[in-house]
């Protein structure tokens, strides 16, 4: 698990697990890379875990019950299989696209439980990660690219008929 922890007792909690654990050794906290090295970086991993706490500084976030974290798109450039938190968009394209599997961000024992379940199915974890990897060439910063171009040029094209 690379990147940093917000919460230390959550952070204190995952590691008494995965110490504990023999099931765990191959699963080690890493410190957060360079930006521009984080999919290279990432690409070494079998899995990437997202569990976002929507809360910040006590206020719900509601931007991450409506959008994709940034991480997701790190995740499926890698090929990674996505464990993320269960917000209602990330859900539904992990689901959709079978690339991962979610958890309540806010339960360090159902975060535990989701990495065993991946650590227990080998075989799924890898077929996840070929359909993040399929799922990455759909959605990217090109196809995105492209799509807000043409619907920026659809809205121009709009406000120009309207000046006519």
């Amino acid at each position: 698990i690379q990147g940093e922890f917000f919460d230390e007792s959550y952070k204190m909690r995952l590691t008494q697990h995965i110490s504990s654990s023999q099931r765990f050794e191959d699963i080690s906290l890493l410190p957060a890379c360079e930006y521009e090295d984080v999919v290279q970086s990432a690409s070494r991993f079998d899995v990437g875990v997202d569990p976002i706490n929507s809360k910040v500084n006590g206020v719900e976030n509601e931007s991450f019950r409506f959008a994709l974290a940034n991480k997701f798109f790190t995740y499926i450039s890698a090929g990674l299989c996505v464990a993320s938190s269960f917000y209602p968009v990330q859900k539904r394209f992990i689901d959709e696209h079978k690339c991962g599997i979610t958890f309540d961000p806010n339960n360090a024992d159902e975060f535990v439980g989701a990495l065993q379940y991946l650590v227990d199915h080998p075989e799924e974890v890898k077929n996840m990660k070929n359909c993040a990897l399929k799922l990455a060439q759909e959605i990217n910063i090109y196809t995105e690219q492209e799509k807000f171009v043409q619907i920026c040029e659809g809205a121009l094209a709009s406000i120009g008929a309207l000046v006519d």
